[in-house]
């Protein structure tokens, strides 16, 4: 019977692309990685994040918007 896990390949790319996602995450500022954090790993809304880190929600936007343009920008040309 065939293992229908991934292949090593397989492995060996999923731990690429998470290591460059990583990388990028890593590049970003440090404001941006915190509300980026709280936004996809919390879950947090813009108005918690806002209380949170003491921002207006235009402003959580903006550097969400900053963030995930930048990740986006390093991930297409890496």
């Amino acid at each position: 019977v065939m293992d229908p896990g991934p292949t090593p390949a397989d492995a060996a790319l999923a731990s690429e692309e998470h290591r460059r996602v990583a990388d990028s995450i890593g590049s970003l500022t440090p404001k941006q990685r915190e509300i980026l954090q709280l936004r996809m790993q919390a879950g947090l809304s813009y108005r918690e994040i806002a209380d949170v880190t003491g921002l207006t929600t235009s402003n959580v936007g903006f550097h969400l918007h900053q963030a995930v343009a930048s990740l986006r920008d390093q991930l297409v040309t890496a």
